[in-house]
């Protein structure tokens, strides 16, 4: 793609993510297609003092989807601010990133309860047989209601979908 063309998109992301309407943002970017994912992850590794456009970004990578796009959002399972990593792992079961359902299994048991709970739900999503046991221990911890019912819900849909 011609730079000046790139630079026009990077600027129409950059708008976009900027937006209030996010719900409809998000589709807007999501239309862009592939070749928004590298301005996209451009942005992520950027940063700024905007947490949030940030983490729409993020979102706006599992909208796409793509190799590539799940490549990157695996990354910041680990990153050291617990939003961006809950914003990943949603974004990763929006892509339906099915290979990395053992990455979001160790996610279970982060120290913050949103990604935890975020973990869950994607699991619910692009979890296999191999996520039930750890979704089951997660449900049996009578310490934190919110996340039991995230678990047992989770478990039921991979039970549905292997049946």
């Amino acid at each position: 793609m011609p730079e000046d063309t790139m630079d026009a998109l990077a600027a129409r992301i950059e708008l976009l993510l900027e937006q209030d309407g996010w719900a409809r943002t998000r589709e807007e970017i999501a239309g862009l297609g592939p070749s928004a994912v590298p301005i996209l992850i451009a942005k992520i590794e950027q940063g700024g003092p905007e947490l949030k456009f940030i983490e729409r970004a993020v979102l706006a990578l599992g909208e796409i989807g793509g190799s590539e796009a799940q490549a990157f959002l695996a990354t910041l399972l680990d990153h050291e601010n617990p939003i961006l990593r809950a914003a990943a792992v949603t974004a990763l079961g929006q892509a339906g990133g099915v290979g990395h359902a053992q990455a979001v299994h160790n996610l279970l048991s982060d120290e913050d309860g949103a990604v935890r709970k975020e973990a869950a739900r994607t699991l619910a999503k692009i979890g296999d047989e191999n996520s039930i046991e750890p979704l089951e221990s997660l449900a049996r911890d009578e310490g934190q209601r919110f996340l039991k019912e995230e678990a047992q819900g989770a478990v039921e849909e991979i039970k549905k979908r292997q049946a």
